[in-house]
């Protein structure tokens, strides 16, 4: 089994702090929808917001106890620091996607559908224009923002762009960083939700190509992997909602073995692999 080096996931964070820095604003209030009473039903269907963020609510209620969950413990420190970074990465383009499922589009010329609203933090605003636009089975979306602020405004440039099918059910993200030249994609997020399964995963395009963060669910089973391309080195978090089992696996944690936990969170030796 493969385990990942912090380095990478420094890279990853980094990529992330740049697309947050992107959005021009910390608060965000939407304005009155454009247009009247447009016909919205023949809009393509938005990704539902919750798709777009890491669901670590199984660790949330970690304790330290005297020393009998100490793996357990250890990954719900790693789980917590993981949190954190993926708020504050996701939270702006999460905001643009919910704020729009408040607001109504005008059908456009070419057969697209257009969103606009606005992010308002005290004086500033910032625009906000998202395109949708069905491709046989498949929905075409690009989001543009304009800023007021006097430093260094911002013209409807391009954010993020992507696919979504099934309903908004699967689809990708890619990421814009249009304050260098050429506009590089910096970060790309995928998401699939197809009954019991679901799957989320951020990819650094720019620092670490190819290194990625993924969080993974089948019914009650759940993972988050973190992989560092560079060095083909993967650590692991692995649990069950359903009994409170579970593992890790990290190069800086016993020494770099699998450590497992029971029904009670409690450290226990691992099952030998089948």
């Amino acid at each position: 089994m493969r385990k990942a080096s912090k380095n990478g996931l420094r890279k990853l964070i980094m990529a992330g702090i740049v697309v947050f820095l992107l959005t021009g604003c910390s608060a965000t209030t939407p304005t009155e929808p454009n247009g009247g009473s447009n016909d919205q039903a023949s809009a393509p269907a938005l990704p539902a917001p919750e798709l777009l963020q890491f669901n670590f609510g199984f660790f949330g209620q970690a304790e330290k106890t005297a020393g009998s969950n100490e793996n357990f413990f250890n990954a719900a420190i790693r789980v917590a620091v993981i949190e954190v970074i993926t708020d504050f990465i996701l939270i702006p383009p999460v905001a643009a996607i919910s704020l729009a499922l408040h607001t109504v589009p005008s059908p456009q010329d070419d057969g697209s559908y257009l969103w606009v609203y606005t992010w308002v933090d005290g004086e500033e605003e910032a625009q906000i224009r998202l395109r949708g636009r069905v491709e046989g089975s498949r929905v075409a979306w690009e989001l543009r923002v304009s800023s007021t602020e006097e430093t260094s405004p911002i013209v409807n440039e391009l954010w993020f762009e992507g696919e979504t099918w099934n309903d908004g059910d699967t689809g990708f993200f890619r990421f814009h960083d249009f304050g260098r030249n050429n506009k590089p994609i910096v970060a790309r997020l995928d998401w699939d939700s197809n009954g019991n399964d679901q799957e989320l995963i951020f990819t650094d395009l720019d620092e670490n190509p190819g290194d990625e963060l993924a969080w993974r669910k089948t019914g009650s089973v759940g993972s988050v992997e973190f992989l560092d391309s560079s060095e083909d080195e993967l650590w692991f978090i692995r649990f069950d909602e359903s009994d409170g089992t579970g593992s890790l696996r990290a190069d800086d944690y016993n020494n770099g073995e699998e450590a497992c936990w029971d029904d009670h969170q409690n450290d226990i030796a691992c099952s030998p692999a089948i």
